[in-house]
């Protein structure tokens, strides 16, 4: 009986990972980044991170005058398909602060106050 509850536990891990792994791969943002040279890069990262956040992270060149705070333009860049991207929830929405520095969107946004949670293409702005 013993040995039974063990494979039953065991099967029960299995389903359980099996069940979340699409969950997990769901929660990852995929973002390429066009630079003004035409150079593409593509990377992966967790969702709920800016788009300046994760190219940070992966050694992406991108102008941030004020740190990452929103009280500049110099992060400035293009969604490709803005609109789409905001309504379906990829990319949160223009707020406050990009309002209060002339970006209006929905494609040129301040990559610094722009969250992914999915897939987008951004190209970058040269300041």
């Amino acid at each position: 009986m013993g040995s039974r509850m063990l494979r039953g536990t065991g099967k029960r891990k299995f389903l359980r990972l099996l069940f979340l792994l699409p969950y997990a791969l769901l929660r990852m943002a995929k973002v390429t980044y066009i630079h003004p040279d035409g150079s593409v890069k593509v990377v992966e990262s967790e969702n709920g991170k800016s788009v300046l956040q994760i190219a940070l992270e992966n050694g992406i060149p991108v102008e941030h005058a004020c740190g990452g705070n929103g009280f500049c333009t110099t992060c400035s860049c293009d969604v490709q398909e803005g609109q789409k991207m905001i309504d379906t929830g990829v990319v949160s929405a223009v707020n406050e602060r990009e309002e209060n520095m002339g970006v209006e969107g929905p494609e040129r946004r301040l990559s610094c106050q722009t969250i992914v949670h999915g897939e987008i293409t951004v190209k970058v702005v040269e300041a």
